[in-house]
């Protein structure tokens, strides 16, 4: 253990890493804090509902989302300050957000069967992929290429081919539902 730091008051629910090294963390009191002094963070905002997942999009950009299907980005250049503020993304909460590209994101929602995929800097939604009526996405995240990957409320794993959306590969083999997945870039392994 090489360090412990108590900077919530409530049960932490996301932590990442910025490409300069800076933690974020949320938590369900929807107060995230960046973490550029080692003793104190910084809070970047309270929130009234919890924070749930982000990503840093490119150098500049970190996206943020939300137990009440809504998302945030924010310059992280500029002092974490909200340049898109978007409050119509989900009726459910926002479940996890991924890198597509420098300009493009993906999130998936509880009870949802669209898995959207949003411009970082209009907040708008540029495509949407139906996974099917009564299905939704746990989790959902790039891979390579016009590659998504994502868990399905069937208790199985989806490869879809972004470019025409089309399924590409349908894996089973949990008996439960899958929460999470990683991808392996350096030898194109997918955990879950």
């Amino acid at each position: 253990l090489i360090e412990t730091r108590i900077v919530h008051q409530n049960e932490v629910t996301f932590i990442d890493i910025l490409n300069d090294n800076r933690l974020v963390s949320g938590d369900l009191d929807g107060i995230v804090k960046i973490h550029t002094n080692p003793i104190l963070p910084d809070q970047i905002e309270n929130y009234t509902n919890s924070f749930t997942s982000s990503v840093q999009v490119n150098y500049d950009l970190f996206v943020g989302g939300f137990s009440n299907g809504c998302f945030k980005t924010w310059n992280i250049t500029n002092h974490f300050q909200e340049i898109y503020n978007h409050t119509e993304c989900y009726i459910q909460t926002i479940y996890n957000i991924d890198r597509l590209d420098d300009t493009n994101f993906i999130t998936s929602s509880l009870e949802s069967q669209y898995i959207k995929f949003w411009n970082v800097y209009t907040g708008q939604c540029v495509k949407q992929l139906n996974l099917g009526n009564g299905l939704w996405s746990f989790y959902a995240i790039y891979l390579k290429g016009n590659y998504i990957a994502t868990i399905v409320s069937d208790n199985t794993i989806k490869i879809y081919d972004i470019s025409n959306d089309s399924l590409t590969k349908l894996l089973n083999g949990h008996v439960n539902q899958a929460k999470k997945l990683e991808f392996v870039r350096k030898w194109s392994i997918l955990l879950s």
